[in-house]
């Protein structure tokens, strides 16, 4: 454990594997917000980590250490989230994915094949990272690792849909950014305090068919009037929730039978 400034704690999960430290960390994240020790402002996990911040006016570093320390041993008593589905649809290649080719190039594979590859399988919500509660996904199983640009974009709008090393993400805001964009999402993640409660990590997402018309995109797979019919599909504990997120939400989002649970 790690002091951050005068009122933050940071939590570096040592686990036998990733996956592991990664359910430590949003488990522990979770029984802090039940048991409310207190000045506890908030939980923010990650991969393999987790920052409690704290009303420094009220506790400081030693108590929050100690409450950590305290719950540590009951994190195997937190039950995994009943797993939901959503879906959002998501136009590929040309000015809505304008790395779609580069990516292919990098991969040995045509833009259909990595299009194919995006859509295979549900990919886990890790954690909500920077800006804006943008949610981190395992990406899908592409046969290397996906670089990120040489020169990040002063401009990535939101609804981009994008890939970078093993990682894949659906941007929650237009920011800066480095990731390889294969598409765009017309459904708009909102920005809310509550967003891991509503959204929760442990999702999973993949990609299928949406039907959107009057997109034209660069991709060869499950086309219609040249038209690319894809959706990206996150399942886990966030469909119900999700309705009540997003300033726009997709008339194609609805929720649908549990995928599996998380693991």
């Amino acid at each position: 454990m790690l002091d951050c400034g005068d009122s933050a704690v940071r939590v570096v999960v040592e686990g036998p594997s990733e996956h592991a430290a990664w359910r430590v960390a949003h488990g522990l994240a979770a029984l802090l917000r039940q048991s409310e020790p207190d000045g506890l402002l908030g939980t923010l996990p990650t991969y393999d980590s987790l920052l409690v911040e704290f009303d420094c006016s009220r506790t400081d570093h030693s108590a929050i250490r100690a409450a950590i320390g305290q719950l540590a041993d009951r994190i195997d008593s937190v039950p995994a989230r009943t797993p939901r589905t959503f879906e959002i649809p998501v136009a590929y290649g040309g000015d809505h994915g304008p790395d779609l080719d580069a990516v292919a190039v990098h991969l040995d594979l045509t833009p259909g094949q990595v299009i194919a590859r995006h859509t295979a399988e549900p990919l886990l919500i890790r954690c909500f990272g920077a800006p804006a509660g943008a949610p981190m996904m395992d990406g899908p199983r592409f046969p290397r690792p996906v670089p990120r640009l040489a020169s990040p974009r002063p401009h990535v709008p939101a609804g981009a849909v994008a890939v970078a090393g093993r990682q894949a993400v659906v941007s929650a805001c237009p920011a800066p950014g480095g990731w390889h964009v294969l598409g765009t999402t017309p459904l708009r993640l909102g920005v809310r305090a509550d967003l891991d409660a509503a959204l929760g990590a442990g999702a999973r997402g993949g990609v299928h068919d949406p039907g959107i018309a009057g997109v034209e995109t660069a991709g060869h797979v499950g086309r219609r009037d040249g038209l690319e019919q894809r959706r990206v599909v996150t399942h886990g504990p966030i469909a119900e929730p999700l309705a009540q997120v997003g300033d726009q939400v997709d008339p194609c989002l609805h929720a649908s039978p549990s995928l599996g649970r998380m693991s």
